[in-house]
């Protein structure tokens, strides 16, 4: 048996969808984590943003119906305009140098 403390921790068999364990792969290679630390760190998220959807009253996790979803999308789309203008403006003062 290995002397591994990981091998003592709760484990736990999962199905997962079509594509999702190669999705999950490519990120964990991206993160440079293993597969393990990967899923872990999602759920580590998921937990965190429902502790900002209690202390908000905005259940981010839920998406289109819910309430200040579209406010939220509007906010969003704002925003991106304002990204995309400053962005062009840098570009062009980019220019000018």
């Amino acid at each position: 048996m290995s002397d591994y403390a990981s091998r003592e921790l709760d484990k736990v068999i999962v199905r997962l969808p079509d594509g999702m364990r190669d999705r999950l792969k490519e990120a964990a290679k991206a993160a440079n984590r293993t597969m393990n630390a990967e899923i872990v760190s999602r759920l580590e998220f998921s937990f965190a943003a429902d502790v900002v959807a209690q202390e908000t009253g905005w259940d981010v996790g839920h998406g289109q119906g819910t309430p200040g979803w579209d406010a939220a999308m509007q906010k969003r789309k704002t925003l991106e305009q304002r990204v995309d203008e400053l962005e062009a403006k840098v570009a062009t003062l980019m220019e000018l140098k």
